[in-house]
């Protein structure tokens, strides 16, 4: 079944996936590693109060730590606080900027009753004139069915190395790419 995972990715606006739903477990995929990363907020918590953009903008760094591998895991951080209290909006607008989520999508993601997002330290690269940054993801929780789901991927986050004439959006780090794949 075409599902959830799927909505993740056009939620947040990168590459398609797959998602096994509580009937078709069987195709799993494989990951050799595992989150070294707490979640990122308490799920028990009370639900968080409407999104402003005080609460969706990820924290300002100086201009030498935005640059790199700190910038990267500032935006990583405030997307998974937002994907842990069900603020789609929220995760799709830092996902990528001026996009607005499928309705659809966000409704699948509703069906969630619970959401912990953890990722890994990563890997920054640097090639023709931009900065990557690869990080293996992983998303638990339950559904609201009670069944257990669990993602694992990676994504990689992209700037412009400081070329001279590149847009200001270029200059940020954002989303090049996400595989998630499911594992249970």
């Amino acid at each position: 079944m075409k599902a959830t995972a799927c909505a993740l990715t056009a939620l947040l606006c990168l590459s398609a996936c797959d998602m096994a739903g509580p009937a078709d477990t069987a195709r799993s995929g494989t990951v050799t590693s595992s989150p070294t990363t707490a979640p990122l907020t308490d799920t028990t918590a009370v639900p968080a109060p409407p999104v402003t953009d005080a609460v969706c903008d990820p924290p300002t760094l100086t201009p030498e730590a935005a640059r790199d591998e700190t910038g990267a895991t500032n935006i990583l951080l405030s997307l998974g606080k937002a994907i842990e209290r069900k603020d789609f909006a929220c995760a799709s607008r830092l996902a990528h900027p001026g996009a607005i989520a499928e309705p659809s999508l966000v409704a699948q993601w509703r069906t969630l009753d619970a959401i912990t997002f953890a990722f890994e330290t990563g890997l920054i690269e640097g090639a023709a004139g931009s900065l990557y940054y690869q990080v293996p993801i992983t998303i638990t929780g339950t559904r609201a069915d009670g069944s257990p789901y669990r993602w694992l991927g990676s994504t990689t986050l992209r700037r412009v190395n400081d070329v001279p004439g590149a847009a200001s959006t270029s200059l940020a780090w954002h989303f090049d790419e996400t595989a998630l794949d499911p594992a249970l």
